[in-house]
């Protein structure tokens, strides 16, 4: 699980990211949409405060993904091979029939983005 209480960030008396908390339990996943300034400014809080436990807290000590604004799909490809794109781009250790068990995306080859 992934907890975040009352997180607010602000820069030169300016407020970048307004206070909020948040849940992710395992397995489950969130979307935060905001500008891409915010989302720079929150995804640096969260690597620098990894190793405070003010706001946030891991129950396990797993990497963490993400997918930023940045990093856009591709709207000709299908569900899975923008995903198998992305896997072999990152170098995943992850075997993909297994993402795509758990997320129940076997039957998605025909779903376009």
């Amino acid at each position: 699980m992934y907890t975040m209480t009352n997180v607010e960030i602000i820069q030169h008396g300016h407020r970048i990211v307004p206070s909020f908390d948040l849940t992710v339990n395992e397995g489950d996943f969130t979307i935060i949409h905001c500008s891409a300034k915010q989302g720079n400014v929150l995804l640096h809080y969260l690597h620098t405060q990894r190793q405070n436990a003010d706001h946030i807290t891991f129950s396990q000590q797993k990497g963490i993904g993400y997918f930023m604004l940045e990093d856009t799909l591709y709207e000709r490809l299908s569900v899975i091979d923008n995903l198998a794109f992305f896997h072999n781009m990152y170098n995943s250790k992850t075997d993909l029939n297994e993402i795509l068990s758990t997320w129940d995306l076997r039957h998605s080859n025909q779903c376009v983005i």
